[in-house]
């Protein structure tokens, strides 16, 4: 079990451990047995893990393309604000929905399964897109598989740029001025770290990229 502050050294500082503790008795004598590991290597691990998902929550929600997640079989888990404006569905009324009934056109949904099944992911692919109004409009589409650690796959990754928009509007100038934000991204998937790429550099960020958590240590 995880202590609460962890034991202290004779500097009178303190470090995160593990310890199980487990009761035996022999004969008439009941003993406790502590075993104690140090868990500060762990502890920062989730620290940068908080941070990471920190980071990937604003930039989801601060996106000017639209954003939505999916389960595997194709329903809305979860959408940005850009994805409700564009769409006109409520955050409520997106969740559970069947991602295809904003194509309009079937051979659209038949286009991006086959490039998702050929490749792993769909770069701007063009399409026809319709909101709660069934108003069609051009768009292009970008997909990335979600994968659990195991590598199965859980959902899909989907973000959509209206063909028809013109370019982003620009960043306030307050922002424009300052020192873009870095972001370390750490995926063993090539693919899915040239995709999460695009995304971020869209959002003026600078982007490293990691492989393995030992090479992203390194650039830490």
């Amino acid at each position: 079990m995880p202590a609460s502050r962890g034991p202290t050294r004779q500097d009178g500082t303190t470090f995160p451990v593990e310890a199980a503790i487990a009761q035996h008795r022999f004969g008439e004598r009941t003993y406790v047995l502590a075993v104690v590991r140090d868990a500060k290597e762990r502890a920062h691990g989730q620290e940068l893990l908080r941070q990471r998902e920190g980071a990937y929550h604003d930039l989801f929600e601060q996106s000017w393309d639209a954003i939505f997640l999916t389960t595997r079989t194709g329903q809305i888990a979860t959408v940005n604000r850009a994805a409700v404006e564009l769409f006109g569905y409520s955050p409520e009324e997106f969740v559970g929905l069947d991602a295809r009934l904003l194509f309009p056109r079937a051979d659209d949904i038949r286009r991006y399964q086959e490039e998702m099944a050929a490749k792993g992911v769909v770069r701007s692919l063009s399409v026809e897109m319709c909101g709660k109004d069934r108003v069609g409009f051009p768009a292009l589409l970008s997909a990335t598989r979600r994968q659990a650690t195991d590598r199965t796959i859980q959902g899909y990754q989907c973000l959509v740029r209206r063909a028809d928009a013109g370019p982003s509007p620009p960043a306030p100038a307050a922002v424009a001025t300052r020192e873009p934000d870095t972001v370390l991204v750490v995926d063993a998937d090539q693919e899915v770290r040239k995709h999460v790429g695009v995304v971020l550099e869209r959002a003026g960020m600078r982007v490293l990229f990691a492989d393995q958590m030992a090479k992203a240590l390194e650039l830490l």
